[in-house]
């Protein structure tokens, strides 16, 4: 089950903290041109508190250095088979110093 806003299960609460904050100027201008133009879209109310939530919910999933973050990228395990990666081994040089002749 979906809302409007995209509210789903998947994004119960399962930890909760009330954060006040206030909105002034343009912030508070767009957020609540933002709003009424849900409203009329969606035909219904639009909270403020619901609409600042999924705002803040949204930023943070679009923010990609912030998800590379907390998702960094797996580092690929090297083959161990030299055929695998269409290269073949160095030759080893000749050791020298070690008593053996060369």
């Amino acid at each position: 089950m979906t809302d409007p806003l995209g509210i789903t299960l998947k994004n119960v609460i399962v930890r909760k903290q009330s954060i006040s904050m206030e909105l002034t100027g343009d912030v508070l201008s767009q957020f609540e041109k933002y709003q009424a133009f849900l409203q009329e879209d969606l035909g219904q109310e639009v909270s403020p508190s619901i609409l600042a939530r999924e705002l803040v919910r949204k930023a943070l999933d679009g923010d990609k250095g912030f998800q590379r973050r907390l998702n960094p990228p797996r580092k690929k395990k090297a083959s161990a088979d030299p055929a695998s990666t269409g290269t073949a081994p160095a030759a080893q040089a000749p050791r020298t110093g070690d008593g053996g002749s060369v």
